[in-house]
């Protein structure tokens, strides 16, 4: 399995679903137009796509304006392409040259994530693993990714955009 390519990222961006996001935080407001902004980025070569050889990371530089990819099939699943909407909410973010913590950076990265994939398939949930050491990274993770859901299921994205 290869690392997803430029065109994946470009083709992620082009989902329809985030033109349904729209989140605002003090002052950030992150939408479909702001996707539109990254994916033209993309294009006219202002963000460099690297194919990276991790299967569950990929990542965004800022300071050399280069999103590295994930290794996935191709074309690639909404739970993959999260992923990358994830790293591209960071490069919006530099976009814009808006001033945050880094631990908000990445919770805006989370929340869009996590609203991308429940708009995607609305069955889609995390769960939460009691079988996991209790205190454990696995387990701070598993607790987080519940909450995460749960907050933005509380904002009212616990909708899929299937067939419409």
């Amino acid at each position: 399995m290869a690392a997803y390519t430029k065109q994946d990222v470009i083709s992620a961006l082009a989902d329809p679903v985030l033109h349904r996001i729209t989140i605002l935080f003090d002052g950030l407001l992150i939408n479909g137009a702001g996707f539109v902004m990254v994916q033209n980025e993309i294009i006219a070569g202002n963000i460099e796509v690297v194919q990276g050889s991790s299967s569950a990371n990929a990542y965004y530089h800022s300071g050399d304006d280069t999103l590295t990819t994930q290794d996935g099939p191709s074309p690639a699943p909404y739970w993959k392409k999260s992923l990358l909407i994830h790293e591209c909410v960071h490069a919006l973010i530099d976009i814009y040259k808006y001033t945050t913590t880094g631990l908000t950076n990445e919770l805006l990265c989370y929340i869009t994530q996590v609203a991308y994939e429940i708009m995607s398939d609305s069955a889609y949930r995390y769960s939460l693993n009691t079988s996991l050491p209790a205190g454990s990274n696995d387990a701070k993770w598993n607790q987080f990714w519940v909450a995460i859901e749960n907050y933005v299921r509380g904002l009212g994205y616990s909708f899929s955009t299937t067939g419409e």
